[in-house]
């Protein structure tokens, strides 16, 4: 399995993970009309075979999850120790995530530039 699905099926794990906690705590979890995609560096670019630009993108996608986290930790901080429990745990996913797609990014650069 690759690094790109496996990052997808522990997302959608962590999503899981999240709106069950929402439920639990009488929250309403949004529906997908409530979403709105603002990571332009994860869209589709023209040359389909640019991998360094889909593992930017990643990286990218990564960071603001970190920077989510860490907002939801700090507003959980002494009121909800579940849910700052589950956003530390996520957190520590996505830092390792970042890490691996930062050596993919690096590997890829150095090959890149011994080809040329």
């Amino acid at each position: 399995m690759s690094s790109v699905t496996e990052q997808i099926i522990e997302e959608l794990a962590h999503a899981q993970i999240l709106a069950r906690r929402i439920k639990t705590i009488g929250g309403r979890v949004p529906g997908s009309a409530d979403f709105k995609s603002n990571q332009s560096s994860l869209q589709p670019k023209a040359d389909t075979t640019d991998v360094v630009s889909v593992i930017k993108g990643v990286i990218d996608a990564e960071n603001s999850a970190i920077a989510q986290y860490n907002k939801l930790i700090r507003l959980c901080d002494g009121i909800d120790y579940v849910t700052q429990d589950l956003c530390i745990t996520s957190l520590a996913d996505e830092e390792e995530h970042r890490r691996n797609f930062m050596g993919y990014l690096a590997e890829y650069e150095t090959r890149m530039t011994s080809v040329d």
